[in-house]
């Protein structure tokens, strides 16, 4: 078995390094971030929950996700902008609506 000498090892090590280089894509620029407007679900303040009425609602205040909030349910609580959030009574009926 013969052994590379190590101006072939160099000349090995340069090639490989250009093939990665080749294969690098240009940077992409970020994706739109959708930006959630709660002013636009006030249709559905007093309806009750479904998910028919969550995505209408998600599509009309053009947030990314969205979510029902029911009284006393865990949450968790990081803020996405673009999420539309709906609170509900005891009866699963939109109490409000905000994004966050």
């Amino acid at each position: 078995m013969k052994t590379l000498t190590p101006r072939a090892w160099i000349a090995l090590a340069v090639v490989a390094a250009g093939a990665c280089a080749a294969n690098q894509s240009a940077p992409q620029s970020p994706s739109p971030i959708a930006v959630c407007d709660a002013t636009q679900v006030q249709f559905a303040v007093g309806r009750p929950a479904s998910s028919e009425l969550l995505e209408r609602a998600r599509l009309a205040a053009h947030a990314a996700t969205a979510r029902f909030l029911r009284p006393n349910e865990a949450i968790t609580l990081e803020f996405l902008a673009s999420r539309l959030n709906l609170n509900l009574n005891e009866r699963a009926v939109v109490l409000s609506g905000y994004c966050g």
